[in-house]
């Protein structure tokens, strides 16, 4: 997405796409634990650019949620501007996941007994994340898998591990409405772990 793009704002409808709120989702290391995340509705659709489409996040745009705005609304930010979340990857659950990205095993099963964990081709699962069709698998799974999903896309994006960022790792998921709607996206992001803002792209910071 060009810099012209990220400008207007994200608007939410209630039901539509679940996801978490600019919290801490965990810190590894020396604090241990998970912080609980508030869950909120989110249909991402950006306006104010000529841009209509829904879920309209992509890889490198930048976010804020205002302060006196509904919970349900984002702004797009320029990444130069003061913003509090970056987007570092978006998953597609009904795609074949690169093979450095996918987890260990589906979610809820033995690795051992998933054909994902067994068929690789040219570097990446031959089969989808999750099957075409599926019902929504509940939001536990979706948290599950995108812990795992996006914990190995964000050392390749910021430059460091996870656990030795002074950053938190958050998602938007799909809700059971906007799932019915054909929505199968992970979106990853990240904000810093003190809830202040950033400044600045977090690609290749190794912060």
């Amino acid at each position: 997405m060009e810099e012209s793009m990220r400008c207007g704002a994200l608007v939410g409808d209630e039901g539509a796409r679940a996801g978490r709120a600019l919290l801490p989702r965990r810190r590894p290391g020396p604090v241990m634990g998970v912080v609980a995340a508030c869950c909120l509705a989110l249909p991402l659709v950006l306006s104010g650019c000529g841009i209509t489409p829904a879920l309209a996040l992509k890889v490198g745009d930048c976010f804020s949620q205002p302060e006196n705005a509904a919970a349900l609304t984002l702004e797009g930010r320029s990444c130069e501007a003061a913003h509090d979340g970056e987007v570092f990857a978006v998953i597609e659950l009904d795609q074949p996941a690169p093979a450095d990205l996918a987890p260990s095993g589906p979610v809820g099963t033995d690795p051992a007994d998933s054909p994902a964990s067994q068929s690789r081709v040219d570097g990446a699962q031959s089969v989808p994340l999750i099957p075409d069709g599926a019902a929504h698998p509940g939001g536990a799974v979706l948290d599950t898998l995108a812990t795992r999903l996006c914990d190995a896309a964000f050392e390749p994006y910021v430059g460091t591990a996870p656990e030795d960022s002074t950053m938190d790792v958050a998602w938007f998921k799909p809700s059971k409405n906007s799932w019915l709607r054909g929505d199968r996206s992970i979106t990853c992001f990240v904000h810093s772990a003190d809830g202040s803002q950033l400044v600045g792209s977090v690609r290749g910071s190794a912060q």
